[in-house]
């Protein structure tokens, strides 16, 4: 299973306005800023479909999965929804 970045782009815009950040101080908004940033957005979508990408296939190191993840496996009908809400929030 894996994301394309059509997908990760429709995720991070589907988030409200306002979206609470996690414990870092990360809010959607500034992952939704970076995205549309003119000169970097496009190689930063690319980046994070490929970390989504890493994440939900089990790829990804479990002392970084357990920091965001709670080290728990995903599973679901929108695992690209699921990912970013678990990277974002």
């Amino acid at each position: 299973m894996s994301v394309d970045e059509a997908e990760v782009r429709q995720v991070v815009l589907s988030f409200p306005t306002g979206s609470a950040g996690g414990p870092d101080g990360l809010r959607p908004q500034h992952i939704r800023d970076m995205l549309m940033c003119q000169e970097t957005g496009a190689e930063f979508l690319s980046v994070l479909t490929d970390f989504v990408n890493l994440v939900i296939t089990g790829r990804c190191p479990t002392d970084v999965a357990a920091f965001f993840l709670g080290g728990r496996p995903l599973h679901g009908t929108n695992v690209a929804r699921i990912s970013l809400e678990h990277l974002i929030d």
